[in-house]
């Protein structure tokens, strides 16, 4: 970054006081060496940051070194540099159009580390009105990397709110449903603009084949969707809400962004983002996702966390991939006839004349092993059917769910589809296994 502004600007002359340190400061801490005394170079930092008269060089590496710092050292730097002193000026650069434009970025992202690194620092921003110049910032026209850093405070500002009224904090509800209000529209509109709109190219795909700091934001802005649908009940989602329009408009700009082509750089990565917001989407989007053939496009994102959990085999990681897509799911098939024969075709798909035949063979030996009609190792249905004995609960009982809701509910049809040792926990907890009243209970 120094490199690049003298490239820019040309030499620096002789030598200057302040700025030669912070040079050799910054040269280090970019290969990642910490001084022998962080806490002693974030002070000359805070310092070099607090000097209004520094021209845009020392401004630029005082910023670069300061977020390195809280980088590296967070516990002995972010008591000077997160300080009542040091934030409110890291806004005040980051909110002055006269200077120049690598400086105000690099002024956002140290205000990113700030936040990260303690608690305290969100404290001093949100007295120096930080959520609010930032929310300006993000709602008015500025470069793609810019704005990915303010779309990156605005999520840290939004998890510290809601972590605060889950604590009783004074004003924290009120001042999330507000920011939920501001910002739900501001986002879409970006978020459609980032999709339609690739400069210099006329391709639909320009999103992922143009500039990654686009496809950055995009991503982070999906990122921000998802806290701010978080925050909605079922009310705010009814049709005759004051957010109904930005999210019918939200769920146009999902639906373009399932149907990208899997193969192109990064796409996987927006879908999952994208069936992340979807998971807290109202259930009226079902019909909408199945009128525009976007579950097979849900199905993929599903299958490709199956897999990398897989191959890692982490529970944990388990739960924030496989659930999401997994609650798209569950709630389109419970909402939607169509949607629910739209994924049954997908999930269980019809047999051809030589499995048929060759299924009725079987049929005596799969009822006495109780086997599951068609999951052939390595199909999603067996991947779908290991989901429901995970030893993560969420992912066990929503996956069973899931494939109940697809069956109709019908217990006969559901041991056929999965076997009875799959399905037993879910007919135990429906109270439909051996000796249930009822003449739908399934007997051992």
């Amino acid at each position: 970054g120094a490199r690049s502004w003298r490239a820019r600007n040309g030499a620096m002359g002789e030598p200057k006081p302040g700025i030669d340190p912070l040079a050799a400061l910054a040269a280090a801490l970019e290969r990642e060496e910490l001084p022998a005394d962080p806490a002693a170079a974030a002070g000359q930092v805070a310092a070099a940051l607090a000097s209004r008269g520094a021209e845009g060089t020392a401004q630029f590496l005082a910023l670069r070194s300061a977020r390195t710092l809280l980088k590296l050292a967070p516990a002995e730097t972010a008591p000077t540099l997160c300080s009542e002193a040091v934030v409110p000026r890291l806004l005040e650069v980051a909110d002055d159009a006269a200077l120049d434009e690598a400086v105000r970025t690099e002024a956002l992202t140290c205000l990113v580390n700030v936040l990260f690194a303690s608690g305290t620092g969100f404290v001093h921003f949100d007295a120096a009105q930080g959520l609010e110049r930032i929310t300006r910032m993000f709602k008015g026209a500025s470069p793609p990397l810019r704005l990915h850093r303010c779309a990156r405070i605005l999520n840290i500002a939004v998890q510290h709110l809601e972590t605060g009224r889950s604590r009783g904090m004074p004003g924290a509800k009120e001042r999330l449903a507000g920011l939920v209000q501001d910002l739900s529209i501001a986002s879409t509109t970006l978020l459609a603009y980032l999709v339609r709109r690739a400069p210099g190219s006329h391709s639909k795909y320009g999103l992922l084949l143009g500039s990654s700091d686009r496809l950055d934001l995009a991503l982070e802005v999906l990122s921000l969707q998802f806290l701010l649908a978080a925050q909605l009940s079922p009310a705010d989602l009814a049709s005759d809400s004051p957010f109904a329009e930005a999210f019918t408009q939200l769920g146009l700009v999902l639906c373009e962004l399932l149907l990208l082509p899997i193969d192109l750089p990064r796409a996987a990565e927006l879908k999952s983002r994208v069936v992340m917001v979807l998971s807290f989407m109202p259930p009226e989007y079902s019909n909408f996702l199945s009128a525009n053939a976007a579950f097979p496009a849900v199905v993929e994102v599903l299958e490709r966390a199956i897999h990398a959990t897989v191959l890692q085999n982490d529970t944990e990681a388990s739960e924030g991939r496989i659930i999401p897509p997994l609650m798209v799911l569950s709630k389109a098939v419970e909402a939607s006839p169509f949607a629910r024969a739209a994924i049954e075709e997908i999930v269980f798909p019809p047999f051809g004349a030589e499995s048929a035949s060759k299924a009725a063979n079987e049929q005596q030996q799969r009822q006495q092993k109780m086997e599951p009609e068609n999951a052939p190792p390595g199909s999603l249905q067996s991947h779908l059917f290991r989901l429901m004995s995970s030893p993560s609960p969420s992912v066990s009982r929503l996956s069973g769910e899931f494939l109940w809701e697809l069956c109709g509910q019908d217990s006969a049809l559901f041991v056929r589809r999965t076997g009875l040792g799959n399905a037993a926990g879910i007919l135990q907890m429906k109270g439909l296994l051996g000796g249930a009243e009822g003449g739908a209970a399934v007997q051992l």
